[in-house]
């Protein structure tokens, strides 16, 4: 992505700032092998997504016991720029479905 001097004060402390403590945060993660949820995941992604390949949010279904849904928008990695109303349609309608039916325990 590259890298340039911020110049703007403002744009560092609202972009550049959380982005490097982001980095930092992924640089001393350590994975730990935890227990599958017993809740329902909605799954989102860009169809044109350069970052995560659009096909392995299934992936995701691992971590639960329950049922994954996955949602596919047009657009790349910031498609909720473009896409605010539908992912909150879809989303609003998983949390109904979740509320309206719990995920059984397994």
């Amino acid at each position: 992505m590259g890298w340039e001097e911020p110049t703007d004060e403002a744009l560092t402390r609202t972009v550049y700032t959380p982005f490097l403590a982001d980095a930092v945060a992924l640089l001393q993660h350590t994975r730990r092998a935890w227990p599958p949820l017993r809740a329902r995941l909605s799954v989102f992604g860009g169809l044109d997504d350069p970052m995560v390949d659009p096909e392995s949010l299934h992936e995701w279904s691992a971590g639960t016991t329950a049922d994954t849904r996955v949602h596919r928008f047009p657009g790349g990695h910031h498609y909720l720029r473009t896409q605010v109303a539908e992912v909150v349609d879809r989303l609003t309608g998983d949390l109904l479905a979740a509320y309206r039916s719990p995920a059984p325990d397994r």
